[in-house]
């Protein structure tokens, strides 16, 4: 049997507190980003300074962070004006974890 070459992946993309902390906080936006003023962090995800601060690290480097799960399509961003704002793509995050109770 091949290995799930997309599962490796994606297992990598959650090697990093960062990104496991994004994730969490990402699953409650309402509940760690209440305080974002441009609109509801449920309906329209959770701009990256908001993000930036909570983690506590430069700008350049959480964006990283940002990049490496949403190429793993953990997360979907959404450009309103000169802001990006992020959500949790639930569909494939419960895609990943089913395959990945499969496989282990």
């Amino acid at each position: 049997m091949e290995p799930d070459f997309e599962l490796v992946e994606q297992s990598k993309a959650l090697a990093g507190e960062p990104r496991i902390l994004i994730l969490h906080w990402l699953k409650a936006p309402n509940v760690h980003f209440s305080h974002q003023v441009s609109g509801d962090p449920e309906v329209i995800g959770v701009c990256v300074t908001l993000i930036t601060e909570k983690l506590g690290m430069s700008q350049p480097t959480v964006s990283r962070h940002l990049e490496v799960l949403k190429r793993a399509g953990f997360l979907s961003g959404k450009k309103i004006g000169k802001w990006t704002f992020y959500s949790r793509n639930e569909a494939v995050i419960a895609g990943y974890t089913a395959r990945l109770a499969k496989e282990i």
